[in-house]
């Protein structure tokens, strides 16, 4: 058992007895919001330590996505936009990056910026052959979300 789950199980502990049927569902919430970011920032440090620059951008892009989780958007935005210059530098820009970047638009209520941060990641996303069979709702959601607003008069 990892001390992520240890400490959850402790957490837990203050659940009276007669909801224990909800502990499962409760816990299993719980570290959906925060394993993401408690487990990847120490494989961060990991990863940066030994050079690992693909495994420290994966790391960094989930750290970012746990702070978007957290509700912590300037940071998650900051993260991701640095991530997305660095590899757009590089000459490899990454759909996953600009996709965060328009849910954080979107969850700010900018639906202009989620519309064209949308754009990109669809645009390279979309040809993504294991996207295409595991995530195909997802890429229908971005690809919506890519659509120009509709003109009002």
């Amino acid at each position: 058992m990892s001390a992520f789950s240890r400490s959850v199980d402790v957490t837990m502990d203050w659940l009276d007895p007669s909801s224990f049927e909800i502990r499962g569902a409760l816990k299993d919430n719980v570290h959906s919001l925060t394993a993401r970011f408690v487990v990847s920032f120490p494989d961060f440090v990991i990863r940066e330590a030994t050079g690992d620059i693909p495994g420290i951008r994966i790391a960094r892009w989930t750290v970012a996505r746990g702070m978007r989780s957290l509700g912590r958007l300037d940071e998650a935005e900051s993260m991701q936009r640095a991530l997305a210059d660095e590899l757009a530098a590089a000459g490899a820009p990454d759909g996953f990056a600009f996709e965060e970047l328009a849910e954080i638009a979107l969850a700010r209520g900018d639906r202009a910026a989620a519309q064209r941060w949308a754009a990109k990641a669809i645009a390279l996303l979309g040809a993504d052959p294991d996207l295409k069979a595991s995530g195909a709702g997802r890429l229908a959601r971005l690809a919506e979300l890519a659509k120009p607003a509709a003109a009002t008069h």
